[in-house]
């Protein structure tokens, strides 16, 4: 698996290969192009935001060649339901212990239930003091690690998302995969009620942002060389996304396709799945989940981009029987103050039939 995510991740591994020069090298790493591990299903398209036949539909052919199905049958009913990844940079310690004192302790994360979790990470400067830490902690919580052959940075986070999906489309461990930031409060009991009445292959679930502008300044500036639109497709927020099972594995075969690799980890798996969606074999349901950014609302689904020291709070609320969210948004702020960093409330989902961008 190393072999092919370092191989995957050469620049000109795409630019000066054809797709039967891919796959020849492929096939020495780890032997992936066994086309008869390719599963299509002509199913109804729900995915309103269809791609352009032009390069989505291109690249849904190439992935054909990559990354075959290994592993158990994700759709069988012993599998777990969710498989949580919670990214983590390897200095985010304290994230860490908040999560530990809070959610982790949720009734559906018990060995043996409906969901399981690792704290998703990469590898630190060696010998730099987060470094030293993070192999302190993973010899004390081993089994709560999935460490990935990456460099963990902020500027590297699209890597550690193919890295992961990579891993996921490799060893299916689960129905879904949860992919959430360490300072999200996911509200397990409202994720598993909506996972299980997913009945679609292909499901894609967030807080979506529609006709978004591509940025060329700033933090999130994008230099995606051979990105040329003017606003990213459909995408979830990157504080917390879900993905069938099927889908994953299929945008991991995208992702592989595509040489881009965009800025925002968020935006590329927004683009990926753009091709997944351009074949008719693989339509693409999107599920809007009901949201707050960098605040906690009732009826909330996912509560993004929190301060990690409110979720002790909203824990203790919900494990008394009490509203998770610690009164209300004025009071969250002055109790956890970088949560006015978000003064915008995220609607709670686009309309999927809105009109082209």
């Amino acid at each position: 698996m190393l072999s092919l995510l370092l191989l995957l991740q050469r620049p000109d591994f795409f630019a000066a290969n054809s797709s039967e020069d891919l796959c020849g090298e492929l096939s020495n790493t780890d032997g992936l192009c066994d086309d008869a591990s390719v599963s299509m299903l002509q199913l109804h398209t729900v995915f309103r935001h269809r791609a352009s036949p032009s390069p989505y539909l291109a690249l849904a052919e190439e992935r054909r060649h990559l990354l075959p199905a290994k592993g158990r049958d994700v759709s069988a009913s012993e599998a777990p339901l969710l498989f949580l990844a919670i990214y983590t940079g390897p200095q985010h310690g304290s994230r860490r212990a908040d999560i530990r004192a809070s959610w982790l302790n949720h009734p559906l994360l018990a060995p043996g239930g409906p969901i399981a979790f690792r704290f998703v990470v990469g590898a630190a400067e060696p010998g730099s003091t987060a470094s030293v830490a993070l192999e302190a902690e993973v010899s004390q919580f081993r089994s709560q690690f999935l460490q990935l052959p990456i460099e963990d940075r902020y500027e590297k986070l699209t890597n550690k998302t193919f890295a992961l999906l990579s891993w996921f489309a490799e060893h299916r461990p689960a129905r879904f995969l949860m992919k959430t930031d360490d300072d999200t409060f996911p509200h397990l009991t409202e994720v598993v009620k909506v996972l299980e009445g997913q009945k679609q292959r292909y499901v894609y679930l967030g807080l979506f942002i529609d006709c978004a502008e591509v940025q060329h300044e700033g933090k999130n500036a994008e230099t995606a060389v051979g990105y040329n639109s003017s606003v990213y497709p459909l995408y979830a927020h990157g504080s917390g996304y879900l993905l069938s099972a099927e889908l994953a594995v299929e945008t991991a075969r995208a992702a592989a396709s595509d040489g881009r690799r965009l800025f925002n980890e968020d935006t590329s798996v927004g683009a990926w799945v753009q091709i997944v969606n351009a074949s008719e074999a693989t339509p693409v349901h999107v599920v809007p989940l009901p949201s707050s950014m960098g605040m906690c609302s009732p009826g909330d689904v996912l509560s993004l981009s929190m301060n990690s020291s409110a979720l002790p709070c909203m824990w203790e609320r919900w494990r008394r029987g009490l509203g998770v969210c610690c009164g209300d948004h004025e009071s969250q702020e002055r109790a956890f103050p970088n949560l006015g960093v978000w003064k915008k409330h995220y609607p709670r989902g686009v309309e999927l039939n809105s009109d082209a961008c």
